[in-house]
């Protein structure tokens, strides 16, 4: 991984976190867990020639998130989401108490758009919280990220 990324990570929940340094190590740490976890996820694929239905990517994204939550939880997955949400859209947002100022993205490449990637990465946690009942601030979180566009019975499904 490069350390561009890592200060990337570094600068954004510094500034999300300004007053609290165990949640910008936490979230840090989180999302370079996420990214090496993803880059497992295509490291398998090619050792294992492991057939992959649709974009490799979204496997990889799959592998990383279900690694995550079943090593973590659920709430891991909240630097993930925030991230691609950041660099997904336009304008400020506010995601797991974190202003986001937005950024046009670019619509071409192998991977789906990043709020795609964010929305399904907000599902899989959403689904593994319905489930454990644990860490309900996250949960109301990713219920009013998620709310009108994917329903609990989808997230529950997606995530079993």
């Amino acid at each position: 991984m490069c350390e561009e990324l890592v200060s990337r990570y570094q600068e954004m929940f510094g500034k999300a976190f300004k007053d609290d340094l165990e949640m910008q190590k936490r979230y840090t740490l989180f999302a370079i867990n996420y990214v090496m976890h993803h880059e497992i996820g295509h490291a398998l694929v090619d050792e294992y020639n492991l057939p992959v239905i649709g974009r490799e990517e979204n496997f990889a994204d799959r592998f990383a998130a279900y690694e995550m939550i079943e090593e973590y939880g659920g709430a891991s997955l909240a630097p993930a989401i925030a991230w691609y949400m950041a660099e997904s859209s336009h304008g400020v947002i506010e995601i797991f108490g974190i202003d986001i100022v937005l950024d046009k993205s670019v619509y071409a490449g192998r991977h789906n758009l990043n709020a795609q990637r964010g929305y399904d990465m907000g599902c899989l946690a959403y689904g593994e919280l319905l489930t454990s009942g644990e860490n309900k601030s996250m949960l109301k979180s990713l219920e009013s990220l998620l709310e009108g566009k994917i329903s609990k019975q989808q997230c529950m499904y997606d995530y079993q």
